[in-house]
């Protein structure tokens, strides 16, 4: 599959008080990042914090992506676990759904060998009835893909791709292995990106900046760097408030303001305060999301 030049955005999973999905927010979500004009879309990445979603609700979210976007542009679904066993059960939720390739990061409970991560994707490329796509996220997973583990991983027929925010890995694999898609995800240098020819671009903040990220897409596609830049500053600023108090609780912030509803993260995180909340909406207003 080819994939087009462009943003992609890591869907947030709108959840209620006991961590069940809000499918009509999810499906507006959907909705919103198509009309921005998303070039495809990841269900349950991190930003969509599958590592926290319970099996019910993982399978629902999965269905509900599926359905929505029916084929309208290509969807990849995160699978993210530390076992070849625990990963088959989330691909066996998936079977029979309409979706275009499974999002995979290293085992991220301890630290392993190259070797063994090389065994672990090749064994669950032999499984997937969908393309493997490697999720390259060493401050979390505390394990590097390197270069030489993506020439080997490569050779397998069912594993077709990176997502990255390494920009000397991204690079090297744009030169030397054209075939391999690269979905480049260091939301700082995304302008940068697209000088060095990196033209696809993945990242979770695209979701609670709709406006921005329509006007970024379409920059972005036509080589605009300067308009790029702009946009791309606009959704920065808003993720480095949220940084002030963790994440979660600004971006479910932002979340609610767009009008998508539901509790954005992991269960356990606190709620904004009052004075964090207003400063997101000042700044949205700033930037011309609300």
């Amino acid at each position: 599959m080819e994939l087009k030049n462009g943003f992609y955005p890591a869907l947030g999973t709108p959840l209620d008080k006991d961590g069940n999905l809000l499918a009509d927010s999810y499906k507006k979500q959907i909705e919103m990042m198509i009309e921005a004009g998303t070039s495809g879309v990841l269900c349950m990445g991190s930003m969509g914090a599958e590592d926290a979603l319970s099996s019910e609700t993982y399978a629902e979210t999965a269905r509900v992506a599926a359905e929505t976007i029916n084929g309208r542009v290509p969807l990849f679904i995160g699978a993210m676990d530390n076992s070849v066993f625990r990963v088959k059960e989330r691909l066996e939720m998936l079977k029979g759904l309409n979706y275009d390739g499974v999002v995979l990061t290293t085992p991220f409970y301890g630290i392993t060998s190259d070797a063994n991560i090389i065994r672990f994707f090749e064994a669950i490329a032999e499984i997937s009835e969908k393309p493997i796509y490697l999720y390259d996220l060493p401050t979390v997973t505390k394990c590097k893909i390197t270069y030489p583990m993506v020439q080997r991983l490569a050779k397998h027929p069912n594993i077709r791709g990176i997502k990255t925010g390494d920009i000397v890995l991204a690079r090297l694999i744009q030169k030397n292995m054209p075939e391999f898609s690269v979905l480049f995800s260091n939301l700082d240098i995304f302008d940068v990106a697209l000088s060095f020819d990196l033209p696809r671009v993945l990242d979770g903040m695209f979701t609670c900046t709709p406006a921005n990220s329509a006007k970024f897409q379409e920059c972005y596609v036509s080589g605009d760097v300067e308009g790029a830049t702009k946009y791309l500053n606009n959704i920065i600023s808003l993720r480095d408030l949220f940084i002030d108090e963790g994440i979660w609780a600004g971006y479910t912030v932002a979340m609610n303001l767009i009008g998508l509803d539901g509790i954005y993260g992991t269960g356990f995180v606190p709620v904004a305060t009052d004075e964090h909340a207003n400063k997101v909406a000042i700044l949205m207003k700033e930037i011309g999301e609300i």
